[in-house]
């Protein structure tokens, strides 16, 4: 491809937390530039301005593919790409790519892409472009940071019902090379350190605390020419505040695959009221010291590595951000009822989302064999009738406890009882586990077989993933 123009610039001005140079890593002429994210890194943000200023970015050297929004200008940029590289779909990929950058030559520009769904696919990428020479760009977040604004995400977006606490035990356990950043040493093994440049998602460091300004300083716009792009005014697919991030997990009790579209409804809707909440902040939850501790023990190597290796620069405090989350000595709930009848009043106000959400709650909450607190509190929150769960069935029944502690019992008869005890607090993941085991430890137990299908028609129902 000839023609393409695209240099780094020097910055006119630059951050005072400026580590590394800020010249040009090469003198490359580059027929594309990725920007690969990351994932919850004001990718949305940066895809409303970019289709927002198609003009001015062709102006400055770049040609950028249109596409879509939702309702509420969010959306997964050049996501056409991703996914059809993620079904393996490589024809209608390269097909993809050949008329946007056909395009690109015929105007002179350099192709700018943007997606979030490019940020795991390195090597499929680097195949796509392997003729081309290309540049990529991403935005760094602080792993602990990133493992919390997750948690707001799989709430907002996958229908989870975890708590903070939970999700966090969840992930301490997991490799999660995308949130520490070890991603980018294949990133590097693609396409090479001087073609890889990431900055710190940080608004603190933001050129004019404007990401999408900062953007611009990272694909060497000139800054003289930044008056002529045009800002959004409002945020783009910004976290909820509290109260709705709170009432989406509760709502997720009831919103099973198959009503996928009254939760994107839901989710458009929690998400305006929260752009619309400028006294609301943070998420309404705390994590317990060990668990924060342990966050920042599990990315200690990796944060090394981000810092002195792949970061442009670091600003201060970078890897201790929070998130808006307080730590304390323990784990609790700090959403104020006040906070919650608002929202779900909000919700109510739609008279789509009151005439199909509450029969479902009522349908959840009469469910002997699944019920908890936070449903009660939905059912309450909603003004759907329920019936005053009895003193004591968050413990096991005397029948339960005479069978576990039995010299007669075996393994198998215990677990079960636990299996039927989580099933009756709402714990059905560990409910699953339980009775998992104890099928497997007796096979043929008629009581146990009915369980298990029980239990496991549950969590298919209400997976969090």
């Amino acid at each position: 491809m000839s023609g393409s123009v695209f240099r780094f610039m020097r910055l006119l001005r630059k951050p005072k937390q400026i580590r590394k140079s800020a010249e040009p890593k090469s003198d490359q002429v580059y027929d594309v530039l990725l920007h690969i994210g990351a994932p919850k890194a004001g990718s949305s943000a940066i895809q409303k301005f970019c289709l927002g200023n198609r003009e001015e970015l062709a102006g400055a050297g770049f040609y950028y593919p249109e596409h879509s929004l939702d309702p509420n200008g969010v959306s997964g940029g050049h996501v056409r790409l991703g996914v059809a590289l993620l079904q393996g779909a490589v024809e209608e990929a390269r097909d993809l790519v050949s008329e946007w950058l056909d395009e690109a030559s015929r105007r002179n520009l350099c192709l700018l892409l943007s997606g979030e769904s490019f940020f795991g696919k390195p090597e499929l990428l680097r195949e796509l472009f392997s003729d081309l020479k290309v540049r990529v760009v991403a935005y760094f977040r602080s792993p602990v940071e990133a493992v919390i604004s997750n948690y707001c995400q799989v709430i907002k977006r996958h229908n989870a019902i975890s708590t903070l606490e939970e999700y966090v035990e969840q992930q301490l356990g997991t490799q999660l090379h995308g949130v520490s950043g070890e991603i980018f040493r294949r990133w590097i093994s693609c396409f090479g350190s001087d073609n890889l440049t990431v900055f710190p998602y940080s608004k603190k460091a933001f050129l004019g605390r404007k990401i999408e300004l900062d953007f611009l300083r990272l694909i060497g716009v000139p800054e003289d020419i930044f008056p002529s792009f045009r800002l959004e005014e409002r945020r783009i697919n910004s976290s909820y505040v509290g109260s709705a991030l709170e009432m989406k997990r509760l709502l997720n009790y009831v919103l099973p695959k198959e009503h996928h579209d009254l939760a994107h409804k839901i989710d458009w809707a929690l998400q305006k009221y929260s752009d619309d909440s400028l006294s609301e902040e943070g998420c309404g939850f705390t994590l317990s010291e060990s668990q924060f501790d342990a966050l920042l023990d599990k990315f200690r190597g990796t944060n090394s590595y981000m810092k002195e290796s792949v970061l442009e620069f670091c600003p201060e405090g970078f890897f201790e951000s929070r998130c808006g989350i307080s730590v304390q000595s323990e784990s609790s709930y700090s959403n104020p009822l006040e906070a919650l009848v608002s929202v779900a009043s909000y919700v109510l106000g739609h008279e789509e989302f009151s005439a199909r959400l509450r029969p479902l709650v009522a349908a959840e909450v009469s469910r002997v064999n699944y019920s908890s607190y936070s449903l009660y509190k939905l059912a309450d929150l909603l003004g759907v009738p329920f019936s005053v769960p009895k003193i004591g069935a968050g413990s096991l029944t005397r029948r339960q406890v005479s069978i576990c502690i039995s010299d007669d019992s075996g393994k198998a008869d215990i677990l079960r009882e636990l299996a039927l005890f989580s099933e009756r607090i709402g714990r059905i993941d560990d409910a699953r586990q339980f009775i998992d085991v104890a099928r497997r430890l007796r096979p043929a137990g008629k009581g146990i077989a009915k369980i298990h299908d029980r239990v496991f028609s549950i969590c298919d129902q209400y997976s969090v993933n």
